[in-house]
């Protein structure tokens, strides 16, 4: 694969290095990779969150482009340069993995890796797009089965699509839930971007009808004020810092999940690892990661009456909790780990360019 005798160099082309589970994953991929493996540069096109961007291996380079600031020459010629250095070009989300493949064609760079991180199809245009980025990749990256039997029928060839959960957790870095609380003391919890995707709407029609129970929301989106202006028992915590965020997943009981869609939903398996059992919506890449019965129920999604029927079980079962949150948080150690995420990446790695 690479150009020289040196070691490879790995670019990974992103939007941003902000909150969300793409962004994580790449930290948490970058961090489990050994310094001598790739010379790593990291192009965001627009900019970074300064404490994600404090996350990142020292090792690792960090262009920031800020093109939602205008676009430049001097800017264009950096994305250009880095580009063209690549010996493993990787592009996370759209528009990024667009100009990964096409660009990295374009100048002739040895292996391009695209991710699909959802299921969502979009628009005719948006199809035709992905179409030709996908084509022009060496690999297709997805984090479900679910997006890989889309990315199927989009006529790319099996052999290219790589099944690669966007994980990486190191389950001791989450302190487990410990399942005392009953009642009206317990606290249920979600995390992610406040937008229709996540099933808010839903949430805030669970919490109108469970009053006792309260409802605790992290992070930040469009529907941040809908959310703030809920039932009294749902509390806004909005972006936090990953040592709040460490805190807030211990104080939860159950964790709730949900989703219209989904690829691998990072968070629902961010609160396995915490040992809490998960309620989520039956679809796509949460029927892959939660077990039903076993690590947590799932409910056909926008099915109020049975999210609640659940939450109200689990609620009232501290045993149940225990029981279903220790098994999620061995099935994330074994399936969902750091580890499993590196070794797997370096095997895609070695395929592609054997």
């Amino acid at each position: 694969m690479s150009r020289s005798q040196s070691r490879p160099t790995l670019t990974y082309l992103i939007n941003a290095l902000e909150y969300g589970g793409a962004e994580i994953g790449m930290l948490r991929l970058l961090s489990g990779l050994e310094t001598e493996e790739f010379d790593v540069t990291v192009v965001t096109l627009r900019g970074a969150e300064p404490a994600l961007e404090r996350d990142l291996p020292d090792h690792v380079t960090l262009e920031q482009l800020a093109l939602d600031e205008g676009v430049g020459v001097g800017k264009l010629r950096t994305l250009v340069r880095t580009i063209r250095a690549a010996d493993l070009l990787v592009g996370s989300l759209y528009p990024s993995v667009v100009v990964g493949a096409v660009g990295g064609t374009a100048l002739r760079v040895p292996t391009i890796f695209s991710w699909k991180h959802n299921t969502t199809a979009g628009g005719r245009l948006s199809r035709l797009v992905n179409k030709l980025t996908f084509r022009l990749s060496d690999r297709v990256l997805v984090d479900s089965d679910a997006t890989r039997r889309l990315i199927s029928e989009w006529g790319i060839g099996d052999q290219r699509i790589v099944k690669l959960p966007i994980s990486g957790i190191d389950v001791d870095d989450h302190p487990p839930a410990d399942h005392i609380a009953t009642g009206s003391d317990v606290r249920i919890g979600t995390v992610g971007s406040l937008t229709l995707q996540k099933g808010y709407p839903e949430l805030l029609a669970c919490a109108r009808r469970l009053p006792e129970y309260e409802f605790h929301v992290v992070g930040d989106g469009p529907l941040a004020d809908e959310i703030a202006q809920g039932p009294d028992n749902v509390v806004l915590h909005g972006t936090v810092s990953q040592d709040e965020l460490q805190e807030l997943w211990q104080s939860f009981d159950i964790y709730f999940q949900p989703s219209r869609w989904e690829g691998l939903c990072i968070t629902a398996i961010e609160g396995m690892a915490s040992r809490l059992p998960v309620v989520a919506s039956a679809v796509d890449g949460l029927t892959e990661s939660v077990v039903d019965g076993e690590t947590g129920y799932l409910v056909d999604q926008g099915d109020i009456e049975g999210y609640c029927s659940r939450l109200t079980e689990l609620a009232t079962d501290p045993d149940r909790r225990s029981q279903f949150g220790t098994a999620g948080r061995d099935r994330v150690q074994a399936e969902y780990s750091a580890e499993a995420f590196a070794a797997t990446f370096r095997e895609v790695v070695a395929d592609a360019t054997a």
